[in-house]
């Protein structure tokens, strides 16, 4: 099945930003996670402020071969929620619902330290040249996420592309996972590290950022799908029968041109491969369509 995140930003209210996070912890992550698909989820809060962005972040990972279905469940589903008293007016959201399809996954093989305080770094981009798309798509996932991994505190690295054009958002969406409890010396280090990448001959003229360092840390941790009993899997079912929607299955051609290793499984239309020094390797081919460019707007840059 094909993997997507469903990222939501918004704004709370500070008087309420107790009840808010009680709410979400305790109630809202729950329900979320028992609409089919949805697999985890996990709650951030915004390093800085940056014009059009939340100061808070929810991800959520999902599984599924029809997203528009998916989705159509999770909102009929958040009516019901809001019907049964089981919402709250305290958040006031500016991004809902915007989808991103998992197109590449490294994950190096290292060891984790749970005291360490946990980001991620959201960096979104725009290839600058449709007819060079899949030359741009094969540097920034076969040389670039490798060299920014190398960085000290980067643990790992996920590529996505949007569903759809929004206004103000990049086509490429590029997740870092970060350990580090001073994250300002951690991020100076890839800036003085992306450096002499450039000055090596391994950077890329092809992109552009449209979001660039946007810094979340994490407040609620990934919280995963619990298996249903049998009968909220017959109430799955039956949510599932009231929508409408069809799937048009996967059709991407796996690819991993740059990479060394020997393919192991195909998940998805996602190659999972087996590389030295990576736990976890994915990658597909993407289209060469463009979505339009915009500037990246205020906050501090590293990379």
């Amino acid at each position: 099945m094909a993997q997507w995140l469903n990222t939501i930003e918004g704004f709370c209210d500070p008087a309420r930003q107790k009840e808010f996070s009680e709410w979400y912890d305790n109630i809202h992550l729950d329900d979320i996670l028992k609409t089919p698909g949805f697999l985890a989820g996990r709650r951030y809060e915004a390093r800085e402020f940056r014009d059009g962005r939340g100061a808070y972040l929810t991800m959520y990972d999902i599984e599924t071969d029809d997203i528009d279905r998916t989705m159509a469940v999770r909102i009929a589903k958040r009516r019901e929620e809001v019907g049964q008293g089981r919402g709250i007016t305290a958040l006031t959201i500016i991004w809902k619902d915007v989808l991103w399809k998992l197109i590449a996954e490294l994950v190096p093989a290292r060891e984790h330290n749970p005291h360490m305080t946990r980001w991620v770094n959201l960096v979104e981009t725009n290839c600058v040249d449709a007819s060079r798309e899949k030359e741009f798509n094969d540097w920034y996932t076969n040389v670039h996420l490798p060299d920014v991994l190398d960085t000290p505190g980067f643990t790992a690295a996920r590529r996505y592309e949007a569903k759809e054009f929004r206004d103000g958002r990049g086509k490429y969406l590029t997740v870092y996972e970060i350990e580090t409890d001073d994250i300002d010396h951690t991020m100076a280090v890839r800036l003085e590290k992306r450096k002499r990448e450039v000055e090596q001959g391994r950077g890329s003229t092809l992109w552009t950022p449209v979001w660039r360092d946007v810094l979340w840390k994490l407040l609620t941790p990934i919280r995963n799908y619990q298996p249903p009993r049998r009968q909220e899997r017959q109430d799955q079912k039956a949510l599932l029968g009231k929508t409408n929607g069809t799937s048009e299955g996967l059709k991407n051609r796996f690819s991993c041109s740059g990479l060394e290793g020997s393919e192991h499984a195909i998940h998805g239309g996602l190659g999972v491969m087996a590389v030295q020094g990576f736990s976890r390797i994915r990658t597909n081919r993407t289209g060469c369509s463009q979505i339009g460019t915009h500037e990246r707007r205020g906050g501090t840059t590293y990379s």
